[in-house]
């Protein structure tokens, strides 16, 4: 991996786990021996499996999620770790012909003060959705989710029908 300024910081390693369909992700400084989880699941889900993690998820639509809590001591130093990890994931994905395709992205953006505690006690998607000031459709794609689906190609957005949006939490799926 490289910074902004050309310099050689370290390397990302990708982990995979749950037969093949989720990858997590640490990063290895190049200066010295240490290396830092980066908070960051990303799940390929088909509907079966989204019903465990209470996700709207139909018939045989394979939907990427990523839980990603980058800590503040990478993203006050780097920026773009977020778009590289789900960059990765959905590489990975594609690449794997026993997963099959991928269809797109959800994003579950919630207030949890105690995990998002370094961001202000909510996710950073849920804090632009709000500020947009936007039709909810408009503002899914003002977030970083948003912006990441529409350059995948993901350009249609569908609210999910069980859940309201509200204040502390927006569930927004990116389909094609």
């Amino acid at each position: 991996m490289i910074d902004d300024a050309g310099k050689e910081i370290g390397e990302l390693i990708r982990g995979v786990g749950t037969k093949g369909r989720s990858t997590t992700y640490k990063l290895k400084f190049n200066s010295g021996k240490r290396s830092l989880n980066l908070n960051s699941e990303v799940t390929l889900y088909d509907s079966k499996m989204a019903r465990s993690a209470n996700l709207s998820i139909e018939g045989a639509e394979q939907i990427i999620y990523g839980d990603l809590n980058i800590p503040v001591e990478i993203t006050s130093q780097y920026s773009g770790f977020g778009e590289l990890v789900l960059d990765e994931s959905l590489a990975y994905f594609k690449n794997s012909p026993k997963l099959g395709k991928v269809d797109g992205n959800i994003g579950y953006w919630v207030r949890y003060e105690e995990y998002y505690k370094d961001y202000g006690g909510q996710s950073v998607n849920l804090k632009k959705f709000w500020e947009a000031g936007k039709s909810y459709e408009e503002a899914a794609f003002e977030t970083f989710t948003g912006q990441w689906a529409k350059k995948n190609g993901f350009t249609k957005v569908v609210f999910d029908p069980k859940r309201k949006i509200e204040r502390n939490q927006v569930v927004a799926k990116f389909l094609k």
